[in-house]
């Protein structure tokens, strides 16, 4: 259940179950009951359970008071990125933050974890803010690069993620350096015939297409939609999404091409 191993139908089910029990007194118990409001499909209900549960959390000087609540706040951030509900996951995240720098130090494993969701935040439609976004990027990085070594693919995350927020910059040569070495890696550890080396080899056609090469632009948007088409873990919006990009680059292709045209057709003028 844990591990989202069942349909959707049986998924709900024991969530509604686990929660009809009312087990919040330990603290196992209270990560299942967590796990359970955002098993949930019943956006209405989940939300009922979100506030009850948010009454569990404890504070103290401003911050976390435990590890405990530290793990309640993690289900709530998960809850509101599922919902996309923006100031509330950010609000989570900040807390985690600041719990984590005081009890665990600047170079934990939670802390770098934390500092990626802050960067993905903060990408995201609502915020744009692309600048701090990098920053904490680059934190969890230096984080993970201390604690692991270069083939890990806890460092490709944060490699593509510093490339797709350098190609919004239009800081080109960056993002093409980050992205190479995230497809690395998740080449050498999973493999290409993986959703995630499609997603950074897609990424990686976008920064050739803002470079304007476009053949290299086409064998990669190409590659990518070859593998969704054929992994077993078909993910539909990828695929279309992988789609629409390709068709976004042919368009440019030929605008430009016109352009050109044109521009020669008035030098003869």
């Amino acid at each position: 259940f844990l591990e989202g191993r069942f349909n959707g139908k049986t998924y709900n089910e024991i969530a509604l179950f686990i929660i009809s029990k009312k087990i919040n007194k330990s603290f196992i118990a209270q990560k299942v009951y967590g796990t359970a409001i955002y098993a949930l499909e019943d956006k209405k209900l989940q939300f009922e359970l979100v506030d009850n549960f948010k009454k569990l959390i404890n504070f103290r000087d401003g911050t976390l008071a435990s590890i405990e609540d530290l793990e309640k706040v993690t289900v709530l951030a998960r809850i509101y990125e599922q919902n996309r509900q923006i100031e509330n996951w950010l609000e989570c995240v900040d807390q985690c933050i600041s719990f984590e720098i005081i009890n665990f130090g600047k170079w934990h494993e939670y802390l770098a974890n934390s500092y990626n969701q802050k960067g993905v935040i903060l990408l995201s439609d609502n915020l744009s803010d692309y600048e701090n976004a990098l920053i904490f990027f680059r934190k969890a990085l230096k984080i993970r690069e201390k604690r692991y070594s270069n083939n890990k693919f806890e460092i490709s995350t944060l490699y593509h993620n510093i490339g797709l927020t350098n190609l919004y910059l239009a800081n080109f040569d960056a993002a093409l350096e980050h992205t190479k070495k995230a497809l690395l890696i998740r080449q050498k550890i999973i493999g290409e015939f993986s959703n995630e080396f499609a997603v950074t080899n897609e990424l990686l056609a976008c920064i050739y297409s803002a470079l304007n090469k476009f053949d290299n632009a086409e064998h990669c948007m190409l590659k990518s939609i070859n593998i969704y088409q054929k992994i077993n873990s078909f993910n539909i919006w990828n695929y279309g999404n992988a789609l629409n990009n390709l068709g976004d680059l042919y368009f440019k292709i030929i605008s430009l091409s016109l352009e050109v045209q044109l521009s020669k057709k008035k030098s003869y003028l």
